[in-house]
């Protein structure tokens, strides 16, 4: 990981100085005086003024932690603080034009911050790539202890990091301590605060993290005393409270009377909210039908001319609410392969569980495995889209049978329309359990944000241009 740091510190590097010299001799030939020639002549205020934002820029992303170890190759925080660090070198650079009435700030921060920020993630996501890579191989994985104070806990804690897309901590030790009530525990012994036991392993186990699962039933100031216990180690401390299905943005801490209180709000779906996801799936829509119409035209006749049937697939799913759609997908099976699909799912002993899927499935055309692994047979979908069956970014769209199987809390999953891609897309595709796939599909319901779409569609390309051999449903 260290050698990754000094890596991504060398990308942001060039990155910044790629960025300076170019707003440099763009904004100097545009506010200053060109040399013979037509060169752009150095001028000492401008290399001065190239060099401060530079070094500032860089400051400010090791100021904002944006290459700590936790944030790296997980999540949107990583470019979140890179965005942060880069608006606030722009407000700074905007705030000292202002006041000295500088020409060199003005045409130089139109400049440099866009081009230095597109290049600073552009580096971010190369390395992330990489570092996904190969933690998805087993490698650059960090340790972490989880505490907890039933096999339960630890369990499902341990569960939830396995089942990422690309995996960021190992668990290699687990600390168990009894739950307490009042001053004594429940096996009856007297309540002391166990964190020597909770530190002796992460020492023992070089742990880069102490996870607490469902830290409200420990002992009060065990958290404290770790904590403290910590400084100076190289180790974070973290809470996995009771409700891990609950995204950051709805939760809140807000002290009452000495108490961190954690209040969570509704999940919701505002109107101006819906209104933004419906505009932004009618202009993607549209723009996606209208650059990609010679292409899938192409692989229309493709499907047509490698085996008998129509190029198109239609089926009908269940949308928002339980209302049904004809959903559109380029034909990936031979004809009539509905109909041996019961008989199928038989034979493997699948006929009783929902998300219906068929190992090594027979039916499949040679050029329908192609179209499933980069899912380029998802791409008529646009239509369902641009029509309001669908949206971009949604719950897996299923069919009647596997609805049928719901308990009342899947049936959540129908409060927002399906779409082309969620977090399913993203998270293992056909690969994950039909119980990950249905709290993905509930996570994202209960926890929607334009946000939260625009973080997923990026994801998606990734996922689409990395390939799979089994495809998406």
């Amino acid at each position: 990981m260290q050698r990754l740091r000094r890596r991504l510190l060398i990308g942001d590097g060039i990155a910044v100085i790629w960025a300076v010299t170019g707003a440099h001799l763009t904004a100097y030939g545009r506010f200053g005086q060109a040399g013979s020639g037509g060169n752009v002549r150095l001028d000492a205020t401008f290399i001065a003024t190239s060099l401060l934002v530079g070094l500032a820029w860089l400051a400010l992303l090791w100021l904002g932690e944006s290459r700590h170890p936790i944030v790296l190759g997980s999540g949107a925080e990583e470019y979140r603080r890179v965005v942060s660090a880069s608006f606030r070198l722009g407000a700074v650079v905007a705030v000292v034009a202002y006041l000295t009435e500088s020409p060199v700030g003005r045409g130089y921060l139109l400049l440099v911050i866009p081009a230095g920020l597109l290049a600073l993630l552009a580096n971010r996501w190369a390395w992330r790539q990489r570092l996904n890579k190969s933690r998805n191989a087993g490698h650059e994985l960090q340790n972490a202890i989880v505490v907890g104070t039933t096999t339960d806990q630890v369990a499902e804690v341990e569960r939830r990091l396995h089942t990422q897309d690309a995996p960021q901590w190992r668990v290699v030790g687990r600390v168990l301590q009894a739950p307490f009530v009042g001053e004594r525990r429940i096996d009856g012994t007297t309540a002391t605060v166990d964190a020597k036991a909770v530190l002796s392993a992460a020492k023992e186990h070089e742990a880069r993290i102490i996870i607490i699962a469902g830290g409200e039933s420990l002992v009060p100031g065990t958290l404290r005393e770790l904590g403290w216990s910590l400084r100076g180690t190289g180790t974070d401390l973290a809470v996995a409270p009771s409700v891990v299905d609950v995204a950051g943005p709805r939760i809140h801490v807000r002290p009452v009377a000495g108490l961190a209180l954690l209040h969570l709000e509704e999940p919701s779906f505002s109107r101006g909210g819906l209104l933004i996801k419906r505009a932004v799936d009618v202009l993607g829509s549209t723009i996606g039908l209208v650059v990609l119409a010679p292409f899938l035209l192409v692989i229309g006749i493709m499907v047509r001319s490698t085996s008998p049937g129509p190029a198109l697939f239609r089926q009908e799913r269940i949308g928002y609410d339980g209302s049904t759609f004809l959903i559109y997908k380029f034909r990936t099976m031979v004809r009539g392969a509905d109909a041996e699909l019961h008989w199928l799912l038989a034979a493997q002993g699948k006929g009783e569980r929902p998300l219906f899927k068929v190992d090594n499935d027979p039916r499949i055309t040679r050029l329908g495995k192609l179209l499933r692994a980069y899912s380029l047979d998802e791409f008529p979908q646009l239509l369902n889209v641009l029509r309001g069956d669908m949206s971009l970014v949604g719950p897996r769209p299923q069919v009647d049978a596997e609805v049928a199987l719901y308990s009342s809390t899947h049936r959540r999953r129908l409060l927002a329309k399906p779409g082309m891609t969620g977090l399913w897309q993203v998270s293992g595709r056909n690969e994950i359990a039909w119980e990950d796939a249905a709290e993905l599909d509930l996570y994202y319901v209960e926890n929607w944000s334009i946000g939260l779409d625009l973080v997923l569609l990026l994801r998606t390309f990734a996922v689409v241009l990395r390939g799979n051999k089994g495809g998406a449903r």
